[in-house]
């Protein structure tokens, strides 16, 4: 067994989402040596090297190979932004099925073929760092949603990316940090009774609420400032092991030797012919890993069986936003009551037993706790 101990270095994965203006793109100028990807054209005011093209799906995974050709001494690729690419995705996935909207798809099959790129996409991410070691950020708009809790709770608010529903759930996995940009805005009373707004210092928020989604793989405090010391506080953590290598020491100059005589030169032999290999592109690889040549080929293994699944998973999909659970923790409740075996999607299950699981949330809540914590142990 090829066992590994103690803190394994990784390249950074990381999210950074909120609302327009508030400094994303300045905090990732901060990471070390930064490469944008820039498809909305907002950087243009940041002294930042860019890669500026036209924003089209197909120019980003061209990007994506060159990059792993030759990375420069580029340490981090910033991708600017993840809505943006989310519609590019989307118009690709229209335009190659003829179809004027995800809608137009029926069974929900045109979010699914939405999913499925987004995945290939993350592995290719995937194949860059292991290639280059190179650290990804994605940066992302907020946005705020009215979510209706389970067994008929209530609602509430909540601040999230600004992305298609279900690139936003794979986008939250990913990533070991998933930062919140806010304002912290709060409200006095003024002379005449009315509520006024006070405040307005930029916060970034590390850890998940009921309010925002947010999460961090390291210790971090909950709330910090977007000031010099926090933005320190946070690189800190993404990159534990990055410590200044001291200089080496001069050594003194050793007392000439007397050279040796040289020896007969062997006869020259023909240079073996040299053998240079090409990179094999993301999308070439990612299509022989899944077996296939054709780039959708397994979306058509999920497609959805009722109309009404989609809504029902819609609501499961929120409630995990308010535990701050994943599908995966949910998986394991699913197969150890025996529901259904590992690695099934929610979109393989029938409606009866998503009524199941939304009928006793209460109990799938609990049940997913302790399983998670006892994986943990």
């Amino acid at each position: 067994m090829n066992i590994i101990k103690g803190i394994r270095p990784a390249p950074a994965k990381v999210v950074v989402y909120g609302v327009e203006g508030i400094g994303k793109s300045t905090l990732a100028s901060k990471f070390p040596k930064p490469l944008f990807l820039d498809l909305e054209g907002g950087t243009s005011r940041i002294d930042v090297d860019r890669i500026d093209i036209q924003p089209d799906y197909a120019l980003v995974k061209a990007v994506l190979n060159d990059l792993c050709r030759d990375h420069g001494d580029y340490q981090t690729l910033v991708i600017d932004t993840a809505d943006k690419l989310d519609g590019l995705i989307i118009d690709a996935v229209c335009r190659e099925n003829n179809k004027p909207s995800l809608d137009d798809f029926g069974y929900a099959r045109g979010y699914l073929l939405l999913e499925e790129k987004w995945r290939r996409l993350l592995d290719g991410i995937g194949l860059l760092q292991s290639r280059t070691g190179m650290g990804v950020v994605f940066l992302a708009h907020q946005n705020q949603r009215k979510i209706d809790l389970p067994e008929n709770s209530g609602s509430y608010d909540h601040y999230e990316m600004k992305l298609q529903k279900r690139t936003a759930a794979i986008l939250k996995e990913w990533p070991d940090f998933l930062i919140f940009l806010k304002y912290d805005i709060s409200t006095v009373k003024d002379k005449d009774g009315k509520n006024r707004a006070t405040g307005g210092a930029r916060k970034m928020y590390t850890q998940h609420t009921p309010l925002y989604d947010a999460k961090s793989r390291a210790e971090l405090p909950s709330v910090m400032n977007l000031d010099d010391n926090g933005v320190k506080t946070l690189l800190d953590a993404i990159y534990p092991q990055t410590q200044p290598t001291p200089a080496p020491k001069a050594e003194p100059n050793p007392a000439p030797k007397a050279e040796p005589k040289p020896e007969p030169k062997p006869a020259e032999q023909p240079p073996a012919p040299e053998v240079t290999q090409e990179p094999v592109p993301i999308d070439e690889q990612l299509a022989n890993n899944a077996g296939c040549n054709n780039e959708n080929a397994p979306i058509s293994k999920v497609v959805e069986q009722f109309t009404g699944q989609f809504e029902l998973i819609q609501k499961i999909d929120d409630a995990l936003t308010l535990e701050g659970m994943t599908r995966g923790d949910l998986e394991r409740v699913t197969v150890a009551f025996k529901m259904r075996p590992a690695g099934t999607p929610l979109e393989n299950f029938s409606e009866s037993d998503l009524k199941r699981i939304l009928g006793g949330w209460a109990a799938v809540s609990n049940n997913m706790k302790k399983l998670k914590e006892g994986a943990k142990k």
